[in-house]
C-alpha cells in the first residue's frame, strides 16, 4: 500500500499555517525513548517542565506515546540507513573515479558502508515494508494527539571541544 502522507486531505496551504494560532492542541508526552536506552535526568525533567508549561498554555497534555516496537525499528532503520550510506559511497567513488577505504570516513560511517553494502535488494524491501507498517501502528496515535513530546536526545549534548574523530583523524 501507498504510505504516503502527502495526499493527506488539508484545509489550506501549507504556506498559511505559518504564523496561524494553533488553537488548544492535544498534547501527548514521554520521558522515556520507545527502545530500551537510558535518559539523562536533565532531559526527562526538561520534557516534564515543558509538558507542564504547555499544560499552563491552555493545551491538553497528558503522559501518553504510541505502541512503538523499539528494538524492531531500530534494527530496520539501521538497514535502511545502511544501504543508503553504502549508496552515497558509491556515488562519491563514481564522482571521485576510486574506491573509499576506511581511512576516508568516520569509523561508524564505514561500519555503515560496509554492513549496507551486504544487504540484499529483498533485505532492504523487507526493512522497508517493516518501517511503514510502524509508521501506520504510529499514525494511529495522532487520531488522538496532534503532538508527540518526547526528550530530543536521551544525553547531554557535549561541549564541543570534548569531541573528537576517531584516532586515525
Amino acid at each position: 500500500p501507498d504510505d504516503s502522507l502527502a495526499d493527506l486531505p488539508h484545509e489550506r496551504p501549507f504556506l498559511e499555517e505559518v504564523g496561524r494560532e494553533p488553537g488548544r492542541l492535544r498534547i501527548g508526552f514521554t520521558d522515556r525513548p520507545p527502545f530500551e536506552t537510558p535518559v539523562d535526568e536533565a532531559c526527562a525533567t526538561a520534557v516534564r517542565e515543558t509538558a507542564a508549561l504547555l499544560a499552563s498554555l491552555g493545551h491538553e497534555v497528558e503522559e501518553a506515546a504510541p505502541e512503538i516496537d523499539g528494538e524492531t525499528i531500530i534494527g530496520t532503520l539501521g538497514g535502511v540507513w545502511a544501504a543508503d550510506n553504502a549508496r552515497s559511497v558509491r556515488a562519491i567513488e563514481r564522482e571521485l573515479g576510486r574506491k573509499l577505504g576506511a581511512g576516508d570516513l568516520e569509523e561508524t560511517t564505514w561500519e555503515l558502508v560496509r554492513y549496507g553494502s551486504h544487504l540484499s535488494g529483498v533485505d532492504l524491501l523487507d526493512a522497508l515494508d517493516a518501517l511503514a507498517a510502524a509508521g501506520r501502528r504510529i499514525a494511529g496515535f495522532y487520531d488522538r494527539y496532534d503532538v508527540w513530546l518526547t526528550p530530543t536526545l536521551a544525553r547531554e549534548p557535549l561541549d564541543r571541544k570534548s569531541t573528537r574523530l576517531n584516532s586515525s583523524h
